[in-house]
């Protein structure tokens, strides 16, 4: 390992458990530099014997003193919403993040780094009638359970949301062959038809006619050596006589 792999580079290190830890270790002792990215704040992998401190203890360069570097900067995120997530993990005083904006891009921005960040505590019909409230203003809803972002449909009565539940939890609490069997069938009359239509559209465009024989390979065992000429040409015809229209 050491030999293939001078330099390995492994992230989300806080979610590793101690045999992977362990491996990691042990090929860094010798030669190989290894570098590893995290955040003890974000492990969710403790299910699978993860321990987050195992990362902020970590060591494997041997002889080499490890190098420790500290991202402050936030790109991603305005200043209302770093000062938050700074207030939830100020016991960690070795991570405390700047928002690092470049600009303001509109007056819509602008007033959401002025907007307070607020907590909804509960399941009563006033929080919810608060929540549809932010969705009217163009928010989002993030949910833990895929079902429950049912309950946020824009358009529909509270009947309708119900009976979408029922219908994905009828789905989601069948036996794991019937879902399996569902899944398969899914790929077979759909994935693939759509990457079949999708390849010849990419061949038309590109003028490649190895494009076209791998959207024919999803459905048959091709010799290229045995083609005819005349067969070549009848496909470029259709594609053309399919997809001429669309591009005109």
């Amino acid at each position: 390992m050491r030999v293939k792999f001078p330099f390995i580079f492994v992230d989300e290190f806080q979610d590793k458990n101690p045999v992977q830890t362990l491996l990691i270790k042990l090929i860094g002792q010798k030669s190989t530099v290894i570098g590893v990215v995290g955040d003890i704040a974000q492990s969710i992998y403790s299910f699978q014997g993860a321990r987050p401190y195992d990362f902020k203890n970590f060591s494997a360069q041997g002889e080499r003193e490890l190098e420790e570097y500290v991202i402050n900067g936030n790109r991603r995120l305005t200043k209302n919403v770093v000062n938050f997530c700074n207030f939830l993990r100020k016991s960690d005083s070795n991570v405390i993040q700047i928002s690092k904006r470049p600009y303001v891009t509109n007056d819509e921005e602008v007033l959401s780094e002025s907007k307070k960040i607020h907590f909804f505590i509960g399941n009563s019909k006033n929080i919810k009638n608060e929540i549809q409230n932010v969705l009217k203003k163009g928010g989002v809803v993030l949910t833990r359970a895929w079902a429950a972002a049912f309950d946020y449909i824009q358009g529909i009565e509270e009947n309708q949301s119900k009976l979408l539940k029922r219908i994905y939890n009828y789905y989601y609490n069948s036996s794991i062959q019937i879902k399996d069997e569902i899944a398969e069938h899914n790929n077979v009359t759909w994935v693939r038809a759509f990457r079949f239509i999708f390849g010849l559209w990419e061949s038309y465009l590109n003028g490649s006619f190895i494009d076209v024989l791998q959207a024919l390979k999803l459905y048959a065992t091709i010799d290229v050596k045995k083609l005819p000429p005349k067969v070549i040409f009848q496909i470029s015809k259709l594609s053309h006589s399919v997809f001429g229209e669309v591009t005109e």
